[in-house]
């Protein structure tokens, strides 16, 4: 974190924003703020599980962790099609300009997906960029009661290559869709880490998603330590203690 931290002229979105000293006292006066689902996208009951697990460990260890989910969740989703499917989709059609036959299966994915949507002018794009910025003020302010976010990585545990669409509660979850947990930050630019906490009934490892603010990695990480710690070696919890 040292190494990298700081400016880099090659990098026009590096700033420099010094790392701050994160005192273990102040870390443990971190409100976290937990969901297992968004409301739109059902998890599989493993997921969920490793998420309450996980809170549960958060809880344990002397955080304040307390359901909530933010809002402008699905604002963001959509916004972030709109910049990494529909945008992404005019790139590579440049791109494979009369080589089609050398697209790889998931530049098709991406390509068919645009299809169906409205073209990307230019009104389109900044109307698009003006709304994330619009979006992502009203997340940090949601953010300063809970600067800790703990949430899914995906609806699914890990899937067979080429695999993409699931039944997940009795709904038909697609790939898209199913990746929306982490789509949210790719949009926003929140830090994130991932920590393996539960398996599923396959036996695949399922991570959950440790989400905070701009610049605030160093306090990602140091929750991120402090639940690896507080679920290792240990296969047993208790569902519903964080409920409400």
């Amino acid at each position: 974190m040292i190494v990298i931290a700081g400016p880099d002229n090659g990098d026009p979105n590096a700033a420099p924003v010094p790392l701050p000293r994160l005192e273990a006292a102040a870390l443990r006066q971190t409100r976290i703020g937990y969901f297992e689902d968004d409301g739109r996208t059902p998890v599989t009951p493993d997921t969920r599980r490793a998420i309450q697990r996980a809170a549960q460990a958060l809880s344990s260890a002397g955080f304040t962790v307390e359901p909530f989910r933010p809002e402008g969740l699905e604002d963001a989703r959509q916004l972030w099609r709109v910049l990494f499917i529909d945008g992404g989709a005019m790139v590579l059609r440049q791109a494979y300009q009369h080589r089609e036959t050398d697209m790889y299966s998931i530049v098709r994915e991406i390509i068919d997906a645009a299809a169906g949507d409205p073209p990307l002018t230019a009104e389109r794009l900044m109307e698009t960029l003006f709304r994330r910025d619009m979006v992502r003020s009203r997340f940090l302010d949601e953010m300063d009661c809970y600067p800790i976010l703990l949430c899914p990585v995906n609806a699914v545990p890990a899937f067979r290559h080429g695999e993409r669409s699931w039944t997940v509660e009795g709904q038909r979850v697609e790939y898209l869709d199913a990746s929306s947990y982490s789509q949210w930050f790719n949009l926003l630019g929140n830090p994130a880490a991932v920590v393996p906490v539960g398996r599923s009934v396959e036996g695949l490892p399922i991570g959950v998603q440790i989400v905070g603010r701009p610049w605030e990695e160093q306090r990602v990480l140091a929750v991120a330590a402090a639940l690896e710690q507080g679920v290792k070696g240990s296969d047993t919890w208790e569902p519903g203690l964080l409920r409400q």
